[in-house]
């Protein structure tokens, strides 16, 4: 099962990333695995639901 954090990108981030400011489950390597979301808890709610939806699968295995 893949570890997904969430993480806040910011403007500044964002624009070099070339997505939108907002909370992110991202995975360990760095790369985005949800998201945007408003709020941290948004984001850690989809981490969960997403891990029990798959049975464990990594999200890797989703289509972006």
């Amino acid at each position: 099962m893949e570890d997904l954090l969430p993480r806040y990108i910011n403007e500044n981030e964002s624009d070099n990333r070339g997505i939108k400011e907002g909370w992110y489950a991202m995975r360990r390597n760095g790369t985005v695995g949800l998201g945007p979301f408003s709020t941290r808890a948004e984001c850690v709610t989809k981490i969960a639901q997403s891990t029990s939806e798959t049975g464990g699968a990594p999200l890797s295995a989703w289509p972006a």
